[in-house]
């Protein structure tokens, strides 16, 4: 029989193996506009749903939104078997609708607008004489 490697193995502190894989540099690079936490899970939330181009938007709910429907939702979307890549869509419709059943409004815009009547505007007649 070969003999094994018989030296004990050594633990490491976790904090060397995070420098030694340059883990907290790449963190902090990758999150340096990002200073709040609601901020960093609008990114995360746009990253997971593959929509980086309306990243403004998931930090935006993030913000204003209770974090408990925001994760079902997004539960919702990951676990939706579709073949489309537009979950941002789904994930957004699965909000409106959570958000309906609990009472609470989306915040701005994003909501679905009602068609209200355009104001009728007045013309006057420039040329008439008075």
């Amino acid at each position: 029989m070969s003999s094994l490697n018989n030296k004990p193995r050594e633990l490491s502190k976790a904090s060397s193996l995070l420098q030694k894989y340059d883990f907290v540099d790449r963190m902090t690079k990758n999150s340096k506009y990002l200073k709040n936490e609601f901020q960093d899970f609008g990114v995360r939330l746009a990253h997971k749903l593959q929509d980086p181009k309306h990243k403004a938007l998931y930090i935006k709910l993030a913000k204003e939104l209770p974090r408990g429907i925001l994760e079902q939702a997004l539960t919702f979307t990951l676990d939706y078997p579709t073949r489309d890549n537009n979950k941002g869509r789904l994930y957004m419709w699965k909000l409106n609708e959570m958000c309906k059943e609990k009472g609470i409004k989306l915040p701005g815009s994003y909501r679905k607008k009602t068609p209200t009547q355009k104001k009728k505007i007045q013309q006057f007649d420039i040329f008439s004489k008075v």
